[in-house]
This record gives structure tokens, C-alpha cells and sequence, in this order.
């Protein structure tokens, strides 16, 4: 752990405290090589009591400026700046879990992390799982979620009948409409959509009776034209 100025155990710091936190942080930044695992723990701290507005910032450009600043590959800091992160969110001791692993986790949308993260500490052979373990759980999901999603899409597709088919037709207040659909559900023909749907949904004599109520519809509509 970095040498900085100890700070409370209270749950909210002070404005000094985050100051001085700031400092250290963008000290191990700069000069990066051993400090690492300490610019997590940190930056760990900052995150967890949303010190970013005291600091006159914002999280996304704080981590922004870090990254910027640093002597070390962009990707190495913002991966550790991510990890510190997610070691907040689930409540990890900083740096038992290795980079690597929870910059696995961290290239999952964010609404799935909680889940997926459970599952695999659920299914890992050691006290967190792997990598690889993060990765497949998070494929698996995906999957499973996927298949879910075009389930229920599927599930709530509104299902023709004849009262429906007979409203939808009506609500056009068409007499040329009505009869292209008259003529091709009489001929059979499946040109236009609802006569398509039509012909998949209802039986023979649905067809015959909407058929023969859609003749009176387009008797009153040019009665009434």
C-alpha cells in the first residue's frame, strides 16, 4: 500500500483526505513501475466515496486525465483503473483478484457483471475464478439471455383471428382496399400481408365467413360514397 497520508475509517472523507489521495494517485500514475496494485487500491478509495466532485471533476474525465498523464501504456492504467472499480462494486479486497480476470468481467454490459460474476464464482474450481471461467460463463449468459429475449418477442406477437382480421380491414375505411383483400382471399392468392396472415391463421370457414361479412362492408361503404 502506497505511503500517502492515512485517511479516516469513516465512510465519507474529508476534503482534505481526498486531496491528499489525489496526490498519491497521480504521483504512482507518473511514475508507474511498481505502484500499480497501489494506484488500485487508491483510486479504489476515490471511487467508493465519489471524491471526483470535490476534486472538481467528473469520474469519466479524472480517469481520462490519469491515463493521459502517464508514463505506462494507456491501456495499463485504464485497466487497473477499471478493476479498482469493479473491486468496489463487489466488495473485493483490492488486488485479490487479478487484473486480468476482471478486465474479462469488465467487457461485459455492465446491466449483466452482477450475474455473471456470481455464476462464475459459483462454478470456479479455486476461491475466483479464472479468466477463461469469466469469459464462457459470459458467453453462456449471453447465449441464454439471447434465446430468452427471442422467446418473449416471439411470445408476445399478437396472433390473428377473425374478430382481428375483421377490425383491422375495417379500420382502413377503404372500398378499394377491401375488395383487393375480398379478391384475394377468394382467388386463394397470398399477395398482400394481411391476406398472407389471413390465410395462415384462419380456418376455411373463417376465410368464407370474413369473405362474405367484408361483401357487406364494401356494399355499405359505397352506399355510403
Amino acid at each position: 500500500m502506497s505511503k500517502r497520508t492515512k485517511v479516516s475509517k469513516h465512510a465519507t472523507l474529508t476534503k482534505k483526505e481526498l486531496i491528499d489521495l489525489d496526490t498519491e494517485i497521480q504521483k504512482n500514475v507518473k511514475f508507474y513501475i511498481n505502484s500499480l496494485s497501489s494506484i488500485r487500491i487508491d483510486y479504489g478509495i476515490l471511487y467508493k466515496n465519489d471524491g471526483f466532485k470535490t476534486l472538481g471533476t467528473t469520474r469519466p474525465k479524472y480517469k481520462k486525465q490519469l491515463i493521459e498523464k502517464s508514463d505506462a501504456h494507456s491501456s495499463t492504467v485504464r485497466r487497473t483503473l477499471n478493476a479498482a472499480e469493479l473491486d468496489v462494486y463487489f466488495g473485493l479486497k483490492p488486488n485479490a483478484v487479478s487484473e486480468y480476470v476482471l478486465r474479462k468481467l469488465y467487457a461485459i454490459d455492465e446491466a449483466d457483471r452482477k450475474k455473471v460474476w456470481e455464476l462464475a464464482c459459483r462454478n470456479a474450481k479455486g476461491e475466483y475464478p479464472t479468466g477463461k471461467e469469466v469469459e464462457a460463463v459470459g458467453m453462456e449468459f449471453f447465449s441464454s439471455c439471447e434465446k430468452e429475449r427471442k422467446t418473449n418477442s416471439n411470445s408476445k406477437k399478437p396472433v390473428l383471428t377473425y374478430a382481428r382480421a375483421l377490425k383491422e380491414i375495417k379500420a382502413w375505411d377503404n372500398i378499394k382496399l377491401v375488395k383487393r383483400v375480398i379478391r384475394n382471399l377468394s382467388k386463394d392468392t397470398e399477395t398482400a400481408n394481411v391476406s398472407r396472415s389471413i390465410m395462415r391463421n384462419l380456418t376455411e370457414k373463417e376465410v368464407k365467413k370474413l369473405i362474405k361479412t367484408l361483401n357487406d362492408v364494401s356494399v355499405n361503404l359505397e352506399n355510403r360514397d
